[in-house]
């Protein structure tokens, strides 16, 4: 994979998990699950960024 199309992926990928984490907690926020949706949108965000950080690694 060329340096080029990793950054395309990388780019692709973030705008997806932001899209994402928005719609996540738009939804937690609206069905008020306040301890159970805090949860799942922190392993969530932990699990993102432990991927981001290993791709931003490998480019």
């Amino acid at each position: 994979m060329s340096e080029k199309q990793a950054w395309k992926m990388n780019g692709f990928v973030g705008v997806l998990i932001i899209l994402l984490l928005v719609g996540l907690s738009i939804y937690a926020f609206f069905t008020s699950l306040s301890l159970a949706g805090s949860i799942v949108l922190a392993v969530l965000i932990t699990i993102i960024v432990g991927v981001l950080a290993s791709g931003f690694t490998i480019v």
